[in-house]
């Protein structure tokens, strides 16, 4: 009885970590834009002056906050930074206009010049709006993960996990 039940345990385990892999790779093509995915309504102040394009990672714009309670954003500077608050999408928002960002799950990420290979961990870049490879060793900074390779200064499939 002891072997039926760590064989079936055994069997199981594997089972979830053959389902993992699939969450973070994407052959087939299966995972949309409309596979779900968290979002938060933001805005982008009319300060800006810029759209926020879908596809661009944000980061907070303190500046902004005018006591109305709105969540004001605005594109990475073209710095690296590990204070992203997630990736506009579906749509752009214009300059004064409200819309929404993913924090988790799928949406497209907008790369730098180097581009992003399949599985690889993206971090902000010194692209404004961009991400790329993480540079620290450890994936520390990093807000998504490619789910097929991006091309430079591409937008492509990515799993969004804000932390």
């Amino acid at each position: 009885m002891k072997k039926i039940l760590m064989i079936s345990l055994a069997m199981l385990l594997v089972g979830s970590l053959a389902f993992g892999h699939q969450l973070m790779s994407d052959p087939a093509g299966n995972m949309t834009s409309q596979f779900p995915a968290v979002y938060v309504n933001v805005h982008n102040d009319v300060a800006n002056a810029d759209d926020i394009a879908a596809g661009n990672v944000v980061v907070l714009d303190i500046d902004a906050s005018t006591g109305d309670n709105d969540f004001y954003v605005a594109r990475t500077s073209t710095a690296d930074t590990g204070i992203v608050v997630g990736v506009v999408w579906p749509n752009a928002i214009a300059s004064g206009s409200s819309g929404s960002m993913v924090i988790y799950g799928m949406a497209e990420c907008d790369a730098d010049a180097g581009g992003v290979a399949e599985q690889g961990l993206i971090c902000a870049s010194g692209t404004a709006g961009g991400g790329g490879d993480c540079a620290a060793s450890d994936g520390s900074g990093s807000y998504a993960t490619a789910t097929a390779a991006i091309g430079a200064s591409a937008q492509g499939k990515c799993f969004v996990d804000i932390k």
